[in-house]
């Protein structure tokens, strides 16, 4: 077993090069079998995005050419104050054996890990209602999240049309 530790994937999907860092990604074989994706909130629950992110770094790998039949992917929910926790990432990997692959919540201490299987085709499915507004064939979809406008550029412009 091999971990990556942030990976650029870089690949094309239809006719749009795209390209992500995974926070890391475990082979065994050459082959991809886990992608880890850290994310440091009080919240324990992964956002829709979070899960958005993460397969398209499934989509990705499968896209350079790696099988990603058996890929699973695992949102990591870390305590903020956890941010230095030497010993996180192990614990996590420790978990994830004892597990198994199978699709799991699974609790160590300082993080919630969910453990997802990759399905191409949800992955598919969320790249292509992005390239749609990308390539402009759609208009955008304000969020719900107040939280998200704040770091948004176009923050301003929603607040004229609102």
């Amino acid at each position: 077993p091999v971990v990556t530790a942030e990976m650029l994937l870089l690949a094309k999907y239809e006719d749009v090069v795209l390209a992500g860092v995974a926070d890391s990604i475990l082979f065994v074989h050459g082959e991809p079998w886990i992608i880890f994706e850290y994310k440091f909130s009080k919240t324990q629950i992964p956002f829709r995005d979070h899960h958005v992110q993460a397969r398209t770094y499934g989509l990705l790998l499968r896209n350079m050419g790696f099988e990603t039949s058996r890929l699973f992917y695992a949102i990591v929910i870390v305590n903020p104050r956890a941010k230095d926790d030497e010993k996180l990432k192990h614990r996590v990997y420790q978990a994830l054996l004892e597990n198994g692959p199978k699709e799991a919540v699974l609790t160590t201490k300082n993080a919630k890990i969910y453990l997802n299987r990759f399905v191409s085709r949800d992955a598919e499915l969320e790249v292509e209602w992005a390239i749609e507004f990308w390539k402009k064939k759609r208009e955008a979809i304000a969020t719900k999240n107040p939280n998200k406008c704040q770091s948004c550029e176009y923050n301003e412009q929603c607040k004229k049309t609102s």
